[in-house]
């Protein structure tokens, strides 16, 4: 339930402030939240109405990244795993499961999108036309195979890879910022 916060400054100038519960918004006259403004008299102090959220409108938002930066995380980690696993790109992007070994490398390129490239559930999820729960499974999944001492080292090497990349574009785009040797790259 959402709470407001009734000021009121009195004849003195002074504010007091009274933390009311807020339901459904009425119609009626002196009610809060009412969509008809109340006329005061002279005697009568004036209130503000200030809605304050509740603690679900209260959540910290992440800095978003911008969607072709977040379009080519997961392209790069499905055509790096379609290589490496020798799965088509045709079958990783395809609406359904296909076969156990494609849903694996779909996983697989989930799971990277998401460790390596720090990219919300929500966001590979929208990427890769899933959910954000298939996801998080995806990552599950992947982090429990990581036993298998083989599909671990696959999975590391994939990682490597992509963190090498991830760190080649860091350093481009650090060398192409604005404000650094004008746009001029060191060894050039």
């Amino acid at each position: 339930m959402a709470h407001v916060l009734l000021q009121q400054n009195d004849h003195d100038g002074l504010v007091k402030q009274n933390l009311l519960p807020h339901g459904p918004v009425g119609h009626g006259r002196g009610q809060l939240g009412s969509e008809r403004p109340e006329r005061h008299s002279p005697r009568k102090p004036k209130c503000t109405v200030h809605q304050i959220a509740t603690a679900r409108e209260l959540t910290v938002h992440r800095i978003k990244k911008p969607a072709p930066f977040r379009d080519a995380v997961c392209e790069l980690c499905e055509e790096t795993v379609s290589m490496a696993l020798c799965v088509p790109i045709s079958s990783l992007r395809a609406r359904t499961r296909q076969t156990q070994d494609v849903a694996l490398a779909r996983q697989i390129a989930m799971y990277l999108a998401h460790t390596i490239f720090s990219l919300p559930l929500t966001e590979v999820g929208q990427q890769f036309g899933r959910d954000r729960t298939t996801v998080s499974h995806a990552c599950a999944l992947v982090e429990d195979r990581r036993d298998d001492e083989v599909f671990d080292t696959t999975i590391s090497q994939l990682e490597s890879l992509l963190n090498h990349t991830l760190s080649a574009v860091n350093c481009l785009c650090d060398e192409l910022a604005p404000g650094s040797d004008d746009g001029v790259m060191a060894g050039g």
